[in-house]
C-alpha cells in the first residue's frame, strides 16, 4: 500500500504528502490575500479574497479533522467528501483568478497567476484525495510477531 494512502492521525500527518499539500495551500492562501489587499479594492477583489478565504477555511478545517483522527474514525465517506470539496475550490480559484486578470492593472493580473498556481496546487492535492477515495480499505491487519504497534 502506498505511504501517503495509509491515515495518519496527529500532528504526523503535517509530514505527510497531503499534510505538505495543505500547508502549501493556506500559504498560497495568505499570500493571495496579502497580495488582493495591496492591489486596490473592486467588486472583482472582494469575490477573490472572499473565496480564497473560504478555501483556506476548509483547507484548516480538514486539516484539523485529519490532525484529529476524526476522518480515520468516521463512517462517512470523508475522503470523497474533501475530494469534491477541493474541487469545487479548484475550480472557484481558477474561475475568480480569470475575472480578476479581466483587469490589466499589475495588482491584479499577479494576484491572478498567483491564483492559477494556487487552483493548480488545489487541482493535484484533488488527484491524491481522489486516489485515497478509491482505495480499498484492507480488511486484515497483518503484523509481525513480537513487534509493538505503531498506534
Amino acid at each position: 500500500m502506498d505511504s501517503n494512502v495509509v491515515p495518519v492521525i496527529g500532528w504526523q500527518y503535517l509530514w505527510t504528502y497531503a499534510g505538505g499539500l495543505n500547508i502549501i495551500e493556506e500559504l498560497l492562501d495568505i499570500t493571495i490575500i496579502i497580495f488582493m489587499a495591496f492591489s486596490g479594492y473592486s467588486t472583482k477583489a472582494h469575490i477573490f479574497t472572499f473565496v480564497v478565504a473560504l478555501a483556506s477555511i476548509y483547507t484548516i478545517i480538514f486539516t484539523a479533522l485529519h490532525i484529529r483522527g476524526v476522518i480515520r474514525r468516521s463512517r462517512l465517506p470523508w475522503y470523497w467528501i474533501e475530494c469534491i470539496a477541493v474541487l469545487i475550490v479548484a475550480v472557484a480559484i481558477v474561475g475568480v483568478s480569470s475575472l480578476v486578470m479581466m483587469d490589466f492593472t499589475r495588482g491584479y493580473v499577479i494576484t491572478g497567476i498567483m491564483g492559477y498556481v494556487t487552483a493548480g496546487v488545489y487541482f493535484v492535492d484533488t488527484f491524491e484525495r481522489y486516489k485515497v477515495a478509491i482505495t480499498p480499505a484492507p480488511k486484515y491487519a497483518w503484523t509481525v510477531p513480537n513487534m509493538p504497534d505503531l498506534e
